[in-house]
């Protein structure tokens, strides 16, 4: 009689502890391999310099790249390379290999970090920030920094024309996806 009331009393313990994975909010666990397309995202590029006498940061330019026309694709590989692809209007102006590495919930290349606020079989939502890109000029401490956030859904790529690409025209160094600092 105690075993019984011993396992009547356990037994709802048991089932009450295990969650449905569905119940899990921003689960990061999924896995980034594959083709994703870039749904949604807004990047905020800042220039600016730290005034030398006061040490505050002074913005002198800010501007938003959104996209508008252009559609992304990234093909993450096991082998902690992607593939960046840019098509507009359905001609291919643009693509590079980069390397990547992921740790934890964050990825990085170059010098940007996309954190993973939701990554699941089909969405992949994240936080961008780049580490400041500062270089000195008499006594004033200039910088340049990448903020945003975007979503991604699993995808194949499409068929498109590579006729741009051949021609070894490619899109503006503002309108890259990645801010390609290492260029400047």
């Amino acid at each position: 009689m105690k075993r019984l009331l011993l396992v009547l009393l356990i037994v709802p313990f048991i089932f009450n502890s295990c969650k449905d994975d569905d119940d899990q909010i921003n689960d990061t666990s999924g896995s980034v391999l594959g083709s994703w397309k870039i749904d949604t995202f807004a990047h905020t590029y800042s220039e600016g310099f730290l005034d030398p006498v006061l040490g505050t940061e002074v913005i002198t330019d800010t501007e938003t790249f959104t996209g508008d026309g252009y559609e992304w694709y990234l093909t993450f590989r096991y082998d902690n390379t992607l593939l960046d692809y840019q098509i507009y209007d359905d001609t291919l102006v643009y693509i590079d290999t980069i390397d990547y590495l992921k740790t934890g919930n964050v990825i990085l290349m170059y010098d940007v970090a996309f954190t993973i606020t939701e990554l699941s079989n089909t969405n992949l939502s994240y936080n961008l920030t780049s580490f400041d890109y500062t270089y000195l000029e008499n006594d004033t401490t200039f910088f340049d920094r990448i903020t945003g956030y975007g979503n991604f859904s699993k995808s194949i790529i499409p068929s498109f024309s590579s006729d741009k690409l051949n021609n070894k025209k490619s899109v503006k160094e503002r309108r890259s996806f990645f801010d390609r600092r290492k260029n400047r």
